[in-house]
Order: C-alpha cells, then sequence, then structure tokens
C-alpha cells in the first residue's frame, strides 16, 4: 500500500548508524535516513500515487496513523539509544514521525520530482530537547 516507503527502513537504519557516526545529531540522522529510504524506492512514482491515495481516502488516511505509529517504535529505538530520556523520546519519535508523514503527503500531492524540500522544511519545525 505505501509503495515500499516503508520497506526502505533497513536502508534509513543504516544510513542513520553512518551518520551518527558522522557526527549528526538525533534529528540530522534521522533525516539522512529519511531522504536515503526515499533514494532506495525503485519507482518513486508509485508512492506518490499510493499517498495520493491514501490523503484522498479518509479511511486509508485514519489507518494511516497506525502504521505510522508502528514506525514510531523504530524511531523511538533510535533516540532512546542516542541518549534521549524515556520521559523525552517517545514525544520526539511521534512528532518525528507526524511532521515526516506531512512532508511525504504535501509531496505526493505535488508535481515535485524529490520530497527532499518537504522533508527539509519538516524537520525543522522539530528542535532538540
Amino acid at each position: 500500500m505505501w509503495g515500499r516507503l516503508l520497506e526502505a527502513s533497513a536502508i534509513s537504519d543504516e544510513v542513520f548508524a553512518s551518520a551518527k557516526q558522522e557526527g549528526l545529531d538525533l534529528l540530522e540522522a534521522m533525516h539522512a535516513a529519511t531522504v536515503a529510504a526515499f533514494d532506495s524506492l525503485p519507482d518513486p512514482e508509485v508512492t506518490r500515487g499510493r499517498l495520493r491515495l491514501i490523503a484522498d481516502q479518509p479511511e486509508l488516511l485514519a489507518q494511516a496513523s497506525m502504521r505510522v505509529g508502528k514506525d514510531s517504535n523504530r524511531v523511538l529505538r533510535h533516540f532512546s539509544d542516542g541518549g534521549l530520556g524515556e520521559q523525552t523520546a517517545p514525544y520526539l519519535a511521534l512528532a518525528f514521525g507526524t511532521v515526516t508523514f506531512a512532508a511525504w503527503i504535501r509531496w505526493a500531492q505535488s508535481a515535485d520530482p524529490s520530497p527532499e524540500p518537504y522533508l527539509d522544511k519538516a524537520i525543522k519545525v522539530l528542535r532538540m530537547p
């Protein structure tokens, strides 16, 4: 349903680890991992079409938050392993998933070839505690 976007998480995890080794902070590393996930997609237009379908169907859009919530556990693990406390990491993980999903939807509804500018804007609304 997601056009292989969520299946790209293995690549995301590798890029996240590499970005952390290069000294990027947690949000920058997650951003790099998200962009890498897009870059790994075999056909971004399939992803765009599926995201448009999700955005246009209230039932699918409502279920999307459940799927983003599942992926949030992976993000939460990265934030927790990166030193964020248990009182902070869950909020930042959920916020990251929410703004990232909004960026993907905005990109899908555009004619732009890459979601990177949308993801760049999304990450800028977050801050590390």
